[in-house]
C-alpha cells in the first residue's frame, strides 16, 4: 500500500476553530492536506466543481451553525448523492440537544463531537478520528490501488 496524504475537509465559519482544528490535526502526525471552506455552500461548491479532489478527499470535518447552507442541510445533501458516499463525515459543533445529536448521526455522519473545552481534549478527538474515521478511507484507498 502507498503512503499518502489524506485530504481532509474542514467547513467551519469559526475561523478560530479552523485553525485550532488544523493545528491538533499537525499534532496528531497525520500525513494530511487541509482544505478550509466557511459554511456548507462552499463545500458543497467544493465537491461538485472539481472531481478530481473530490475523489481524493478521505475526511470532512463539518460544524452544524454555518451560514447560507447548515451543518445539517450539507450532510443531507452530500449523503443522498452516492458519488459521494465513500466520504466520512464528522460533525465537531456546540450542539448539546440530545434528541438533535441522535438526529444528525441517523443522517449519515460517521462520529459526532462536542466542541471541545481545550486543547488537550481536542487532540484526544483529533487521536480518535485518526484510529478509527480515517481507518475507513485506509480500506477505500487499498480497495481502490
Amino acid at each position: 500500500m502507498v503512503n499518502r496524504q489524506f485530504q481532509i475537509v474542514i467547513a467551519d465559519d469559526d475561523h478560530d476553530d479552523q485553525y485550532f482544528m488544523q493545528q491538533a490535526i499537525k499534532r496528531s502526525k497525520i500525513s494530511h492536506k487541509i482544505i478550509s471552506v466557511y459554511d456548507g455552500e462552499e463545500l458543497l461548491e467544493l465537491l461538485h466543481e472539481d472531481k478530481e479532489v473530490t475523489r481524493q478527499i478521505d475526511l470532512i470535518i463539518m460544524d452544524i451553525n454555518m451560514p447560507r447552507i447548515t451543518g445539517i442541510e450539507a450532510l443531507t445533501k452530500i449523503r443522498s448523492e452516492q458519488q459521494f458516499e465513500h466520504i466520512p463525515i464528522v460533525i465537531m459543533s456546540s450542539l448539546v440537544d440530545q434528541a438533535e445529536r441522535e438526529n444528525i448521526i441517523s443522517l449519515g455522519t460517521n462520529a459526532f463531537f462536542k466542541n471541545p473545552l481545550d486543547i488537550l481534549e481536542l487532540d484526544n478527538i483529533f487521536e480518535e478520528i485518526s484510529t478509527s474515521v480515517l481507518h475507513l478511507s485506509r480500506k477505500r484507498s487499498s480497495l481502490l490501488e
